[in-house]
């Protein structure tokens, strides 16, 4: 059984219907070897594609392995842009959400003091609750609300999960709090939640709402996959209800002019 290949881009698409990807730029010529021996095109169009089947929900341990394999040079990265460049942990989007990357231990009393932290929202895997990171625990203690959205790395949100998501943000935004709102980096799982959520919001298009992401945010990455996600609650949250209410116009005409 396939577990991992090297794509180029365009290939991509021809996965996304059936399976759950995850994409990232390879940075090693090592890794690309290791993982296979095509290293046809040119070299930014390399991709490492983690595929993960519908039969590993029964048993995760292989890509389990090679997600956990990935964290760790993932997370350093992570910090050491955090460190030396203009890259933030963490950005407010408006007075009531913050999209970041994973917050550690030390930042729990920093985010509620200084932020008034009060709900958090992690789409990472159990694999990635590591012991030096904030995990549901160490947020219950604080008597901060706490929701877990479990998302493969480099994937969307399910639909189900951006309802349950967006619905816990507007519940504590009507009680002027601040939600903070995670993934791994603050990138890619986490923008795409919240991008739905401005355009529930604020009654965006995606474009829009990625648009403002990508200005408050510089480094988000939001790939083919996750606009799609956004356009597809967009079509059936904003654009539905315009549809039905255009109906409803019609019909009313329809009978004043009987």
């Amino acid at each position: 059984m396939m577990l991992c290949q090297v794509l180029s881009y365009p290939e991509i698409d021809t996965f996304v219907d059936k399976l759950t990807v995850s994409l990232h730029p390879l940075t090693l010529d090592a890794v690309c070897y290791a993982l296979s021996s095509d290293r046809s095109g040119p070299r930014e169009k390399w991709y490492h594609v983690e595929v993960t089947l519908v039969i590993f929900r029964e048993n995760t341990f292989l890509p389990l392995y090679f997600k956990m394999g990935g964290f760790y040079p993932s997370l350093f990265y992570n910090v050491v842009m955090s460190k030396v460049s203009s890259r933030n942990w963490y950005d407010r989007m408006d007075e009531n959400i913050i999209v970041g990357a994973m917050p550690f231990k030390s930042d729990v009393e920093k985010l509620m003091k200084d932020e008034n932290v009060k709900a958090v929202i992690s789409l990472c895997e159990g694999h990635e609750h590591k012991r030096f990171v904030a995990r549901k625990e160490d947020w219950i203690m604080q008597a901060v609300d706490y929701l877990s959205l479990p998302t493969v790395d480099y994937s969307s949100p399910s639909m189900e999960n951006i309802d349950t998501g967006i619905e816990f943000m507007k519940k504590h935004a009507e009680q002027d709090s601040t939600v903070y709102v995670h993934c791994k980096a603050g990138r890619t799982r986490s923008v795409t939640l919240v991008g739905c959520y401005l355009i529930q919001k604020r009654k965006w298009t995606p474009s829009n709402s990625k648009n403002f992401l990508e200005d408050k945010r510089p480094h988000v990455v939001l790939q083919d996959l996750h606009f799609r996600a956004m356009y597809r609650y967009y079509d059936k949250n904003i654009l539905k209800a315009k549809r039905e209410k255009g109906k409803e116009g019609s019909n009313e005409d329809l009978n004043a002019s009987q």
